[in-house]
């Protein structure tokens, strides 16, 4: 399951690819929620994320690593569900140095899919 910040179609392809040559994980085999602020919405992420049951949550970005609360690099837990936050990728293009620590967590999140 991917919780991820809105994407632009450049950033939307550069996800893609992730997934696909780190994970191991086809774009269309991902489940994906768009994060919203409100405490209602949290709540159906929540029970949408209990009824799927996944394996893995990958948080992308600052409002979906703020709605889980999970700390980027560090797994957790979300929804009953072993979960990692880690940069989104419109976040890599500003910080090159962001690079390397997201591709250890996608790495990590391939070992547990």
């Amino acid at each position: 399951v991917l919780c991820a910040d809105a994407c632009g179609e450049a950033e939307a392809t550069v996800l893609a690819n992730m997934l696909l040559k780190v994970v191991g994980v086809e774009p269309d085999d991902v489940w994906r929620a768009e994060p919203r602020p409100c405490p209602s919405c949290m709540g159906g992420l929540r029970r949408q994320i209990e009824a799927i049951k996944p394996r893995v949550l990958l948080a992308l970005g600052p409002s979906a690593v703020a709605a889980t609360g999970l700390a980027r690099g560090e797994w957790g837990s979300f929804a009953g569900v072993a979960a990692i936050a880690t940069w989104h990728p419109s976040e890599l293009a500003t910080d090159t140095s962001r690079k390397r620590p997201t591709f250890d967590v996608l790495q990590q999140v391939a070992k547990r899919r």
